[in-house]
């Protein structure tokens, strides 16, 4: 257990936030790869997708390593956090456009889990 400012943090948590962060990651990056590709097979096999399958990969061995300690509720509910990461990660790494309609849907989904934890 990690302790820092009072708060204590398990491993078991780092890596189901990080499945969140790494998820919206592999996201951005298979847009990326997808992005101007004549071929289709081109799509799958470029540096980008390749990457981004492999951070697929990572994100389901800790996901799994997560569910260990945390309960399956509470998972699933951090794991919607993916829903607003991914957005600002195609904004800020793929470039693509981060709309009013985008955020006013993850202002819903923060409600939502914040609605399931009380």
């Amino acid at each position: 257990m990690l302790s820092a400012f009072g708060v204590h943090v398990t491993i078991y948590q780092i890596a189901l936030v990080g499945t969140v962060l790494l998820a919206a990651l592999a996201q951005a990056l298979m847009r990326i790869g997808a992005r101007g590709r004549k071929r289709v097979l081109h799509s799958f096999l470029n540096p980008w997708t390749i990457t981004a399958q492999a951070c697929f990969g990572i994100d389901m061995v800790m996901m799994i390593f997560a569910m260990r300690a945390i309960p399956f509720r509470t998972v699933m509910a951090v794991s919607s956090l993916v829903y607003i990461a991914t957005p600002l990660a195609a904004r800020f790494i793929a470039k693509d456009p981060l709309t009013a309609r985008m955020m006013v849907g993850a202002c819903i989904i923060v409600v939502g889990i914040v609605t399931f934890f009380l």
